[in-house]
């Protein structure tokens, strides 16, 4: 993300939000990896990245780049296309060369917004690329209180324990193996988020 359009993007939610992150001393200092989150909205990019210091990558559907206007903004945050292609080789080699690079890679594993409060079936990808990269992932808990995320609603942001898998990088890999894990993650991340939301409302009702 370019530095100027960061600090606006940081400001932006100061302003009108409300941002709670807990556990930010996971997120590893130096080196790369690849950040997972669950994706309500089309800001869950910019809100994200704002609890972040460092350089970051966003991988983004080929859709959204056909706006030019919300296509420049996602390109200012740091976002690439990947196309419908769940095999999009492009978009895997431009992850690997960021990963090797150092710089984290912020992606959805479901591929596409969810407005419930169940997870989607994962892509194998988010797997697949961590372990050709040989780095670690960062899953991340994102709770709204708002899920349409208008003007002042609270976020708490939880970053979750990072996940090696230095294990896996000697077996048999296969796509099934890859979209194994890829939804074990994506399941714990909702499981974080209903503690989430359920500690919210709980300590709200108890004032």
């Amino acid at each position: 993300m370019k530095t100027f359009f960061k600090i606006l993007v940081n400001i932006y939610f100061k302003l009108f939000y409300r941002v709670k992150v807990i556990n930010k001393e996971k997120l590893p200092k130096d080196g790369s990896y690849l950040l997972c989150a669950n994706h309500f909205h089309a800001k869950d990019p910019f809100l994200i990245s704002t609890i972040l210091r460092r350089q970051i990558r966003i991988i983004a559907k080929a859709e959204l780049f056909e706006n030019k206007f919300v296509g420049k903004l996602i390109t200012l945050a740091g976002a690439y296309s990947v196309g419908k292609n769940e095999g999009d080789l492009s978009a895997i080699r431009t992850t690997l060369k960021h990963l090797k690079d150092g710089i984290p890679v912020l992606l959805f594993p479901e591929g596409t917004r969810n407005y419930t409060s169940a997870p989607l079936p994962a892509k194998p990808g988010l797997i697949m690329m961590a372990m050709r990269a040989k780095v670690k992932i960062v899953p991340i808990a994102v709770f709204a209180t708002n899920i349409n995320y208008k003007i002042f609603t609270k976020f708490i942001i939880e970053v979750l324990d990072p996940i090696d898998l230095s294990e896996y990088y000697d077996k048999t890999k296969s796509v099934e193996l890859y979209q194994k894990l890829s939804q074990e993650i994506v399941d714990d991340i909702y499981n974080n988020v209903d503690r989430i939301k359920n500690k919210y409302y709980e300590n709200k009702n108890s004032r």
